[in-house]
């Protein structure tokens, strides 16, 4: 697979566990660290020195992140890492390590499973998510969310007019705030 002026990494953070072994979701800091969302959890991995950092569920630790299935993750405007869970959203304080969640199934209804698949920021720095009952937008000042559409939805994008489009079962969706 490779050559001599190539390297192969292979890297598994979940070698050891008996579940949790695949890898959902890669996202890249300006570090050039990887950002592993896993089932085992959240891997920060760095590339050059090939160690990692994992960040798992306490369920004893409020800072904690909220769940060890993590699906998808960005970085926002200020450069705060949101991870999807299947029980809602975490966001992590860089300087501390330290996480924020919001629980979606405070509107998601009593839905036996509910996965956020994406998360997105739209111009006005609201926090977007599209999960398998629904798109939801974040009111990061008061950690409730709003429900807009009822579908299982599995793609999520902000245009370049800050049209909010999601994608799932149904077909292809807009969101135009004017």
């Amino acid at each position: 697979l490779a050559t001599q002026k190539e390297k192969l990494l292979v890297f598994n953070p979940n070698a050891n566990k008996s579940r949790g072994k695949y890898i959902f979701s890669i996202t890249a800091d300006e570090a050039g660290n990887l950002w592993l969302g896993t089932g085992a959890g959240l891997v920060k991995f760095d590339p050059v020195t090939e160690k990692y950092i994992r960040y798992k569920n306490d369920p004893e630790n409020p800072g904690s992140i909220s769940s060890n299935n993590i699906f998808y993750s960005f970085f926002d405007h200020n450069k705060n890492l949101w991870a999807a869970c299947d029980s809602g959203i975490s966001s992590m304080d860089g300087a501390t390590g330290q996480f924020t969640n919001y629980n979606v199934l405070q509107i998601a209804g009593n839905y036996t499973w509910f996965e956020v698949n994406r998360i997105t920021e739209d111009p006005e720095h609201n926090i977007w998510l599209t999960a398998n009952w629904g798109l939801y937008k974040l009111d990061i000042k008061t950690g409730k969310f709003r429900k807009y559409i009822d579908d299982d939805l599995r793609s999520i994008c902000v245009d370049t007019n800050g049209r909010v489009w999601a994608g799932g079962w149904m077909g292809l969706y807009a969101f135009n705030k004017t």
